[in-house]
């Protein structure tokens, strides 16, 4: 995993976590062909952050990606 907002070493989840964020992540958003991407806000109290979710498979692989709004 890669943040790209400021170099950082994060650890890989292992394959079965993986996929489980995987399938939490598409039963969110509902996402569920093979690519997609939508806004998303998470509010939490009196605040909302906004994040774009872009779901990607090709060849058995999952990529998901979180853009933080600004």
């Amino acid at each position: 995993m890669v943040a790209e907002y400021r170099p950082a070493d994060l650890p890989a989840p292992s394959k079965a976590t993986a996929e489980k964020v995987v399938e939490a992540v598409r039963e969110i958003t509902h996402i569920e062909g093979d690519k997609g991407k939508l806004p998303l806000s998470l509010g939490i109290r009196d605040s909302s952050i906004d994040i774009e979710v872009k779901v990607k498979s090709e060849g058995g692989e999952n990529k998901i990606s979180l853009k933080f709004g600004e």
